[in-house]
């Protein structure tokens, strides 16, 4: 087999849907599929999902995948899982077992990540201040497993005790595949408590020399899970690997029959999808060509890059070479995401998912939905042209920018904005194509930013994730008028914009000023990743280099291809893989440290700080009423 014939299968298990793509050594896509999966939502902060309906949209994805590329299955070298942190949960058969205390079916067995029902179980494990905590950045979110679990049993006793395999998605994936328990090291040491250093363990870990000991016992007794430590661990995981190692025997004699591959092809140990995403973009350089197998090298490169995963939510990642601890983010974790580094975890909780409830409750919504949906374009592309439209002629009324929307071909309205985003994202002073569109970049840029001066958002609609790690803070807007026209709703799509660039922004902050060394920015999604509007924001914002790999949007299916790339043994590292299968679409430059864009972002960013700081004063002042 040559090696233009091997093909490498990722599989992304989101928020909302599974998507499986094929990707040849390069790491382009080549083909891909995706299905829609469903939550049961039945109450606030409760959100479940079913195990058995994922594994279907796997089988599904894949297959079709494989049809539309009319790939050979026998050129496919190996597969690679990435899910969302959610826990399934399987008795001894492997069967599901119900997680919902309002209908009880076994159906719905999996506790999505950002369900929250376990506030009040995170808040007492956080209380304990046992030093496991340290590398969680000292507090638990009850995004976590082990407050989750605890709900399980304080709540669902009957249903606990049948729990047999207490699992994070990706890790289910594997199993399905390949029958193999074997648990992945970035979610258990991420979502877990699981210390995978010999550094973080006690003297009483390190003797019991097998994957058992990353398992704090005293930890577990503490909380209240006493049984877990007792029964050897082996409802969490008593079998370790790294992500990238090749499991058990390959796909087994049902799982490939099912997705349509060859028994025994190689199954990389899986990923969280944000670490996933992380593996899939930070390898990308400018140079083509350029394979290092220096590890040393690498790893300096990998210190300087933030991984930011936009999608619902968003994941900041940041690697080095020893421990950083950043109080309110995720971490230090070892090995979670790139061998032998320590990662730091942060994130905003509600990213893509605030956008969508900001846009789509506006009463103007359902006008530009039917106007986005007649011209082929998304609702934000016609609000990305609103502002650019409002650049140039801040008097315009609602009327005329309406009526101008209306009479515009999609074509035109995209090369206006392709005209002035090239240049304005070089940070160069350049004149157009366009003669009816002589805006430069810092011009642009100013003009764009006077329409949101004195509307300002905090973000944190689904609680704060990092760095406050609080998952009751909420949303706050000052600045709203009595304006309900597309202008209005325009310009607070914009300010929502700007929010979640500060919010990374004071993520890049806290993480350098604890001893990261980030210079510039690799971000993946989906609309996040190709909305110029942001990309300028974003970079701006935060004063560095944005970096856009090719074919960001499928950067999880591509790091998850990589799993099965190394665990194939066609690379001989995953860093290696990083390096062989990414490369850069476009890097997107800040304005100078002198200009007035810069200027502008840091009096406002002042205000997003001073928003949390208002929110807990209006706290303490209510918490002595009543």
């Amino acid at each position: 087999m040559s090696n233009d014939e091997a093909y490498f299968i990722g599989v992304d298990v989101g928020t909302g849907s599974v998507r499986a793509g094929i990707f040849n050594r390069n790491g382009l896509l080549v083909e891909y599929s995706e299905k829609t999966i469903q939550t049961q939502n039945l109450a606030e902060d409760f959100y479940e999902q079913s195990s058995q309906e994922i594994w279907e949209a796997v089988v599904l994805s894949v297959r079709e995948a494989l049809k539309l590329s009319r790939i050979d299955s026998t050129n496919v070298r190996g597969i690679g899982f990435a899910a969302t942190c959610s826990l399934v949960c399987l008795d001894a058969k492997g069967k599901p077992v119900s997680v919902s205390p309002y209908n009880n079916d076994d159906y719905w067995n999996v506790i999505l990540w950002m369900d929250h029902r376990a506030v009040e179980q995170a808040e007492r494990i956080t209380a304990t201040g046992h030093r496991v905590l340290k590398y969680f950045g000292n507090k638990i979110s009850p995004e976590n497993e082990l407050p989750k679990i605890l709900w399980l049993k304080e709540n669902l006793a009957n249903n606990f005790k049948r729990v047999e395999h207490f699992m994070d998605l990706c890790d289910f994936l594997t199993f399905q595949a390949t029958q193999s328990t074997t648990r992945s090291l970035c979610p258990l040491v991420c979502k877990s408590g699981y210390l995978a250093s010999e550094q973080q363990k006690t003297e009483q870990q390190k003797s019991r020399l097998d994957d058992t000991s990353g398992w704090d016992e005293t930890l577990l007794q503490e909380i209240g899970l006493n049984e877990l430590v007792k029964e050897g661990y082996r409802r969490i995981g008593i079998q370790v690997a790294p992500p990238g190692a090749s499991l058990g025997n390959g796909l087994c004699e049902t799982a490939a029959m099912e997705l349509g591959l060859k028994v025994g092809t190689p199954v990389g140990c899986s990923m969280v999808d944000a670490h996933a995403g992380g593996v899939g973009i930070l390898g990308a350089s400018k140079e083509q060509n350029t394979l290092c197998e220096n590890k040393e090298y690498l790893y300096e490169k990998f210190e300087e890059r933030l991984a930011m995963i936009a999608g619902t939510s968003t994941c900041f990642m940041a690697s080095s070479s020893k421990p950083v601890f950043v109080p309110g983010v995720w971490g230090p974790y070892f090995s979670a995401m790139i061998p032998n580094m320590w990662l730091s975890e942060g994130g905003e909780s509600a990213t893509g998912k605030l956008l969508e409830f900001i846009v789509t409750n506006h009463c103007q919504y359902p006008f530009l939905a039917q106007l986005a949906s007649e011209k082929n374009l998304h609702v934000y592309e016609i609000l990305n042209y609103v502002i650019f439209l409002l650049s140039k002629e801040p008097k315009m009324t609602p009327e005329q920018v309406v009526s101008r929307i209306q009479s515009i071909s999609a074509s035109v309205m995209k090369q206006q904005m392709n005209d002035v985003f090239t240049h304005s994202s070089l940070g160069e002073i350049k004149e157009t194509k366009n003669n009816d569109t002589k805006l430069c970049g810092e011009d642009f840029s100013l003009k764009c930013l006077q329409l949101t001066k004195n509307i300002h958002i905090l973000p944190y609609f689904h609680g704060n994730r990092a760095p406050y790690a609080d998952p009751t803070l909420r949303g706050m807007i000052s600045g709203l008028g009595m304006d309900n026209s597309v202008i209005a709703l325009a310009k607070l799509y914009f300010a929502t914009l700007q929010a979640l660039c500060y919010g990374a922004r004071h993520m890049v902050q806290v993480l350098n000023e604890a001893g990261h060394r980030i210079q510039m920015i690799y971000l993946c999604g989906g609309g996040m990743a190709s909305n110029e509007l942001f990309l300028e924001q974003l970079s701006d914002s935060v004063g560095c280099p944005v970096v856009i790999p090719v074919q960001s949007q499928y950067s999880v299916m591509r790091g998850a291809a990589m799993l099965g790339a190394v665990a194939s043994s066609y690379f001989s590292s995953l860093p290696v893989a990083m390096e062989a299968m990414s490369s850069v679409q476009q890097i997107i430059y800040p304005k100078g440290q002198e200009s007035l864009v810069k200027r502008h972002h840091d009096h406002k960013f002042q205000v997003f700080l001073r928003m949390y700081s208002d929110q807990i004063a209006y706290r303490n002042i209510m918490g002595q009423s009543l």
